[in-house]
């Protein structure tokens, strides 16, 4: 289900949009989705709560995507991320790609990272653009081991990993037999 930007660029847990997301999320649950795309509509502290319902009913989804393609792009909340992703346990997620052009977040990128370590069939992993820091790379590389024997596609490419996180991806990276395609452009590994 592709759902982009449909709050145009508002909150959806405020206003008139509140109700409208509520009911299409609701008709959703009942279904069998491969995939989810909701980009651009987690603006606001508490949007992840009106879209983790959608998740949580459908932890055998192949496909989530989260991207900040809006022309706000003010990136998404560390709050909303770990509401979103709270009571996700996916169990066939194999693409994630969250591109969210925050302000430096490193609470986001450890909720993310503990959604990839839930996700041991993932293939394609796309974490651009997110201003993630040392702490939240660290968790991040940490956390693609265990999909290290799948994962085809990584990119890490416009976040701040610096010296202690780009040690970590190294590892990680070293670990990674399927691996076709990394992209690591403009990450600070001083």
């Amino acid at each position: 289900v592709q759902l982009r930007n449909i709050t145009s660029g508002r909150d959806p847990a405020v206003g008139e949009g509140a109700k409208s997301c509520k009911i299409l999320i609701s008709a959703m649950e009942s279904k069998r989705l491969r995939s989810i795309d909701i980009s651009s509509n987690m603006l606001g502290a508490s949007a992840g709560k009106v879209w983790g319902p959608l998740l949580n009913a459908h932890p055998e989804v192949e496909a989530l995507l989260l991207e900040a393609e809006h022309k706000f792009r003010h990136g998404y909340k560390a709050d909303a991320c770990n509401d979103l992703l709270e009571n996700f346990s996916p169990t066939n997620l194999r693409k994630l790609i969250v591109s969210t052009h925050a302000e430096a977040d490193d609470a986001g990128a450890i909720a993310f990272a503990s959604i990839l370590a839930k996700a041991p069939s993932m293939e394609y992993f796309c974490y651009r653009s997110n201003a993630c820091g040392t702490p939240g790379g660290v968790q991040i590389s940490e956390a693609l081991e265990s999909c290290s024997s799948n994962l085809t596609y990584l990119d890490l490419s416009d976040n701040y990993f610096r010296v202690e996180a780009g040690i970590a991806l190294g590892k990680a990276v070293s670990r990674m037999n399927s691996l076709k395609t990394l992209k690591a452009d403009d990450m600070g590994l001083e």
